[in-house]
């Protein structure tokens, strides 16, 4: 994943200077390029060829998703009187939509008009689609934005975007590597690996793709995981995962932490919910034992923070009726 790029087209694995942008496609190799059309008007490729004597062509509107790993320097949003220097911990999203029924450009479209701080790149990893990326955010600037996201969210849902209803589309929420201090890293990480129950449900996400996209430590005894958990926290830059950047939980990246277990969703309540679990858990387990880190003590720490993650509460007090019941959400 770090030095390779998945074609598009085929479907193979191959060095990132052998790939090529197709604009309403992806990253292709380019022994694929000869399925797809250059056009001189847009400097570029693209599906099928069109005509730039028509105004407002719409494929001009693909140019505006990069390549994958495309990483630009980041423009920190913050809120209004917060400064850069005075913040440790920042917030990143990545959604992934897949656009089929409404076009790469009606999602150009849309996503400009909302007016967030994101820029979009393709994925290798979707059938024919885009990852939203925000760029570094505080929780009280992203939660200022709620009603441009829920209306970018609501909007792409009518236009036929999906990413639920999808076995492709996740999202992942990132966190300021430098907010972890201490042993918080080690605590972190144990939370969620180690309340399987309790992350499989908030992931929304069925076992065998949690186990495809965000592997956890299922296979493994207790003894065995809480070893592979303090080796990954003393390292932190561990590169002994045997599923690589798919676990649950990412620390390979220089300067975020990756919570990768959700399932995608253009439902704002299922959107906020996935954020408020990782803020939730950063702040339970900031300071917490390792004793208190079960699911039945967070669920109760909860209760009496459910105003500061209504969602995430919301979620969770429906999820509980219905298995009390007997039935299956």
């Amino acid at each position: 994943e770090d030095y390779a790029t998945c074609c598009a087209n085929c479907d193979n694995y191959t060095c990132d200077n052998n790939v090529t942008f197709v604009a309403g496609r992806g990253s292709v190799c380019h022994a694929c390029l000869n399925d797809y059309c250059y056009c001189e008007g847009c400097d570029g490729w693209s599906t099928e060829s069109h005509d730039h004597d028509d105004e407002g062509d719409s494929e001009e509107d693909d140019r505006r998703v990069h390549d994958y790993g495309y990483k630009p320097c980041p423009a920190f949003a913050l809120a209004e009187g917060e400064q850069q220097q005075d913040q440790t911990r920042f917030l990143g999203i990545e959604l992934e939509v897949e656009v089929k029924e409404c076009g790469t450009d009606g999602v150009c479209a849309l996503v400009e008009a909302a007016g967030l701080p994101v820029y979009l790149t393709a994925d290798g990893s979707l059938d024919r689609g885009v990852e939203i990326v925000s760029h570094p955010t505080t929780s009280t600037r992203l939660h200022q934005d709620r009603e441009a996201w829920d209306k970018l969210l609501t909007s792409l849902a009518k236009r036929g975007a999906r990413s639920y209803d999808t076995s492709t589309c996740g999202m992942h929420v990132h966190l300021s590597r430098k907010a972890f201090a201490g042993n918080h890293l080690f605590t972190f990480m144990y939370f969620i690996y180690m309340n399987p129950a309790l992350t499989l449900l908030v992931s929304q996400r069925r076992p065998g793709l949690l186990a495809k996209w965000a592997a956890m430590l299922d296979d493994k005894s207790e003894v065995e995981a809480l070893d592979v958990l303090r080796r990954k926290a003393q390292d932190k830059f561990n590169n002994l995962d045997e599923n690589g950047r798919y676990v649950a939980v990412n620390i390979q990246n220089n300067y975020t932490i990756e919570v990768r277990i959700f399932r995608g969703s253009l439902k704002p309540a299922s959107f906020w919910k996935n954020i408020e679990f990782c803020e939730a858990v950063y702040v339970y387990t900031r300071d917490a034992s390792t004793e208190s880190l079960t699911d039945i003590a967070f669920l109760a720490w909860l209760d009496g923070n459910e105003g500061t993650y209504p969602n995430l509460h919301a979620f969770l007090c429906r999820a509980n009726k219905i298995n009390r019941k007997g039935g299956d959400e």
